[in-house]
């Protein structure tokens, strides 16, 4: 027999339902919370290469930390962290993958439709899962040359290395600000790779005083895993994945979702526009059917 879930106290009537996208991420968080969790434990299981990487990179660091001589001390650390955070890369590419998964099932989430979780989790993987690693990698490429090109300067602070210093964090600051936006639209428009990325830089740009912060902050999580306390570091990984990373990702569908309404549904596709928020006691859905 299939188990029954507890009838509910009252009917739902439009004054209970999310008035902005505010209310549809708790809306969301409440109704939903099993399936966010769900999500995060597939995440985790995703981020176990990456984790066993950054695992293998702070040992070997640990281990040259031993040495004596300064210089070889130094030219070690530098060789294993580069090295990891290029097969990082990867790693990345991979999570991205079933990320692309997760963000299937939010956008159904989000625009309250019905969410029949094996089919359209592997769906959105089939259909973005392609994207969402190509643009994951390219963040985790420009992450490596940023750390690789600033921690180049210790051996050698000429004018060359600093100008690479300099481009590989400009290009890595205007990068990041798109991804969230680029994932978003792969759930929502058939558009090309290259086209949803020119898309969301143009609007990153645009918005670039909000959607700076919003990608910060959606990252800055990430430096819990910095702390050279080991179990402080895996218990970090763990919350990264299970907690932070389904929250992020619900809530930058959500802001994502209200830039391409601003820019793009309002005049393309006004079908979508606000779809799953009752503004006014109404569902956009349900006025345009």
């Amino acid at each position: 027999m299939l188990k029954q879930r507890p009838a509910p106290k009252k009917d739902f009537t439009a004054a209970d339902m999310p008035h902005n996208r505010f209310g549809v991420f708790f809306d969301v968080l409440a109704q939903r919370f099993s399936t966010l969790f769900v999500l995060g434990l597939i995440l985790l299981a995703a981020a176990l290469p990456l984790i066993a990487v950054t695992i293998i990179r702070n040992l070997n660091v640990a281990r040259a930390e031993a040495f004596a001589d300064e210089s070889e001390k130094a030219l070690l650390i530098y060789s294993y962290i580069n090295t990891c955070n290029f097969i990082a890369i990867f790693c990345y590419a991979f999570y991205a993958v079933l990320l692309a998964g997760a963000f299937g099932v939010i956008r159904k989430l989000v625009w309250q439709e019905g969410v029949i979780f094996k089919h359209d989790f592997f769906t959105s993987v089939k259909e973005n899962g392609l994207s969402f690693a190509l643009y994951a990698a390219v963040g985790a490429l420009l992450y490596y040359l940023v750390q690789r090109s600033f921690r180049g300067l210790y051996f050698d602070s000429g004018t060359a290395q600093e100008i690479a210093a300099i481009a590989s964090a400009a290009a890595f600051t205007l990068y990041m600000p798109t991804i969230g936006l680029s994932f978003t639209q792969s759930t929502v428009y058939n558009l090309g790779i290259f086209k949803k990325f020119s898309n969301s830089f143009l609007l990153s740009m645009r918005t670039f005083y909000l959607t700076l912060p919003v990608a910060a902050i959606s990252f800055a999580p990430l430096a819990l895993t910095l702390i050279p306390n080991f179990t402080v570091f895996v218990i970090s990984l763990i919350a990264l994945n299970v907690v932070f990373a389904p929250l992020a990702s619900l809530a930058n569908v959500l802001y994502a979702d209200g830039v391409l309404d601003k820019f793009i549904n309002k005049e393309h596709f006004p079908q979508i526009v606000d779809k799953g928020v009752w503004r006014n006691g109404v569902d956009k859905n349900e006025k345009t059917q």
